[in-house]
Protein backbone atom coordinates (compact mmCIF):
# COMPACT_ATOMS: atom_id res chain seq x y z
CA UNK A 1 0.00 0.00 0.00
CA UNK A 2 2.93 2.47 1.03
CA UNK A 3 1.12 5.54 1.99
CA UNK A 4 3.76 7.84 3.14
CA UNK A 5 5.07 7.27 -0.81
CA UNK A 6 2.10 8.09 -2.64
CA UNK A 7 2.45 11.14 -0.22
CA UNK A 8 5.40 11.97 -1.13
CA UNK A 9 4.44 11.18 -4.88
CA UNK A 10 2.25 13.92 -4.92
CA UNK A 11 4.60 16.21 -3.08
CA UNK A 12 7.03 15.89 -5.61
CA UNK A 13 4.24 15.67 -8.56
CA UNK A 14 1.69 18.21 -7.62
CA UNK A 15 -0.91 15.39 -8.57
CA UNK A 16 -3.82 15.87 -5.70
CA UNK A 17 -4.53 12.44 -6.98
CA UNK A 18 -1.87 10.78 -5.11
CA UNK A 19 -2.31 12.13 -1.85
CA UNK A 20 -6.10 11.63 -2.06
CA UNK A 21 -4.87 7.50 -2.63
CA UNK A 22 -3.09 6.81 0.06
CA UNK A 23 -5.20 8.80 2.35
CA UNK A 24 -8.28 6.80 0.77
CA UNK A 25 -6.78 3.26 0.87
CA UNK A 26 -4.86 3.89 4.44
CA UNK A 27 -8.96 4.34 5.86
CA UNK A 28 -10.48 1.38 3.51
CA UNK A 29 -7.85 -1.32 4.53
CA UNK A 30 -8.48 0.44 8.60
CA UNK A 31 -11.91 -0.07 8.06
CA UNK A 32 -11.10 -3.70 7.02
CA UNK A 33 -8.39 -4.72 9.40
CA UNK A 34 -8.51 -2.12 12.49
CA UNK A 35 -9.95 -3.74 15.54
CA UNK A 36 -11.80 -0.40 17.23
CA UNK A 37 -11.62 -2.23 20.37
CA UNK A 38 -7.94 -3.44 20.89
CA UNK A 39 -6.23 -0.57 19.15
CA UNK A 40 -4.58 -2.70 16.91
CA UNK A 41 -4.27 -4.81 13.14
CA UNK A 42 -4.70 -8.29 12.40
CA UNK A 43 -3.24 -9.15 10.23
CA UNK A 44 -5.42 -10.49 7.69
CA UNK A 45 -9.18 -11.30 7.47
CA UNK A 46 -8.46 -14.95 8.51
CA UNK A 47 -7.46 -13.81 12.05
CA UNK A 48 -10.90 -12.03 12.76
CA UNK A 49 -12.22 -15.15 14.49
CA UNK A 50 -8.89 -16.74 16.14
CA UNK A 51 -8.99 -16.76 19.69
CA UNK A 52 -5.54 -17.45 22.01
CA UNK A 53 -6.25 -20.24 24.24
CA UNK A 54 -7.20 -17.98 26.55
CA UNK A 55 -9.86 -16.42 24.32
CA UNK A 56 -7.66 -13.38 23.69
CA UNK A 57 -7.94 -12.01 20.15
CA UNK A 58 -4.82 -12.82 18.33
CA UNK A 59 -2.81 -9.88 16.48
CA UNK A 60 0.46 -9.72 14.74
CA UNK A 61 3.66 -7.86 16.47
CA UNK A 62 5.89 -7.31 13.35
CA UNK A 63 2.23 -6.14 11.06
CA UNK A 64 1.47 -3.73 13.39
CA UNK A 65 4.62 -2.37 14.25
CA UNK A 66 4.97 -1.81 10.65
CA UNK A 67 2.18 0.04 10.53
CA UNK A 68 2.89 2.22 13.66
CA UNK A 69 5.55 2.90 11.70
CA UNK A 70 4.26 3.76 8.32
CA UNK A 71 1.80 6.41 10.31
CA UNK A 72 4.53 8.43 11.40
CA UNK A 73 5.72 8.69 8.01
CA UNK A 74 2.10 9.38 7.15
CA UNK A 75 2.00 12.36 9.77
CA UNK A 76 5.69 13.18 8.68
CA UNK A 77 4.55 13.51 5.01
CA UNK A 78 0.50 14.44 5.07
CA UNK A 79 0.50 18.62 4.81
CA UNK A 80 -0.26 20.37 7.83
CA UNK A 81 -3.77 21.04 7.17
CA UNK A 82 -4.83 18.40 5.71
CA UNK A 83 -8.53 17.07 6.81
CA UNK A 84 -7.34 13.87 7.56
CA UNK A 85 -4.64 14.75 9.90
CA UNK A 86 -6.52 14.66 13.39
CA UNK A 87 -7.55 11.20 12.51
CA UNK A 88 -4.72 9.49 11.58
CA UNK A 89 -2.84 11.33 14.81
CA UNK A 90 -5.89 9.66 16.72
CA UNK A 91 -5.34 6.24 15.21
CA UNK A 92 -1.44 6.88 16.01
CA UNK A 93 -1.94 8.26 20.04
CA UNK A 94 -4.59 4.92 20.07
CA UNK A 95 -1.96 2.18 18.85
CA UNK A 96 0.97 4.01 20.60
CA UNK A 97 -0.90 3.68 24.24
CA UNK A 98 -1.95 -0.14 23.26
CA UNK A 99 1.39 -1.19 22.02
CA UNK A 100 3.48 0.52 25.15
CA UNK A 101 0.71 -1.28 27.65
CA UNK A 102 1.39 -4.76 26.01
CA UNK A 103 5.09 -4.16 25.87
CA UNK A 104 6.38 -6.78 27.94
CA UNK A 105 9.88 -5.44 30.58
CA UNK A 106 12.13 -7.35 28.39
CA UNK A 107 11.37 -4.58 26.09
CA UNK A 108 9.33 -7.06 23.44
CA UNK A 109 6.07 -7.25 22.95
CA UNK A 110 4.85 -11.24 22.50
CA UNK A 111 4.31 -12.19 18.52
CA UNK A 112 0.68 -13.17 18.81
CA UNK A 113 -1.59 -12.06 21.81
CA UNK A 114 -2.25 -8.34 22.94
CA UNK A 115 -1.69 -9.69 26.54
CA UNK A 116 -0.44 -13.18 26.76
CA UNK A 117 2.64 -13.72 29.08
CA UNK A 118 4.84 -16.92 28.18
CA UNK A 119 4.71 -17.14 24.64
CA UNK A 120 7.91 -17.78 22.95
CA UNK A 121 10.22 -15.28 22.61
CA UNK A 122 10.77 -16.70 18.88
CA UNK A 123 9.24 -13.30 16.27
CA UNK A 124 9.45 -11.03 18.66
CA UNK A 125 9.96 -7.38 17.96
CA UNK A 126 11.41 -4.28 19.95
CA UNK A 127 8.98 -1.87 19.02
CA UNK A 128 10.95 1.82 19.33
CA UNK A 129 7.31 2.98 20.41
CA UNK A 130 8.99 6.17 22.89
CA UNK A 131 11.37 6.93 19.72
CA UNK A 132 8.10 6.82 16.94
CA UNK A 133 5.89 8.68 19.36
CA UNK A 134 8.84 11.69 19.81
CA UNK A 135 9.14 11.87 15.97
CA UNK A 136 5.69 13.37 16.30
CA UNK A 137 5.72 15.24 19.08
CA UNK A 138 3.60 12.52 20.84
CA UNK A 139 3.44 11.70 25.04
CA UNK A 140 1.61 8.67 25.31
CA UNK A 141 -0.68 9.28 27.82
CA UNK A 142 -0.90 12.63 27.24
CA UNK A 143 -3.95 14.53 25.45
CA UNK A 144 -1.72 17.72 25.56
CA UNK A 145 0.38 16.16 22.58
CA UNK A 146 0.22 17.59 19.37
Amino acid sequence: MAPPAWILLSAATGEKACLDFAVEHWWKTSDFLFDHDEHLYFRDSSYFERREANGEKVFWSRGNGWVIAGLVRVLQYLPAGHPARSRFLQQYRAMADKILACQQSDGLWRSQSARSRGLSAQGNERLRIPLLCARVGYQPGSAGSR
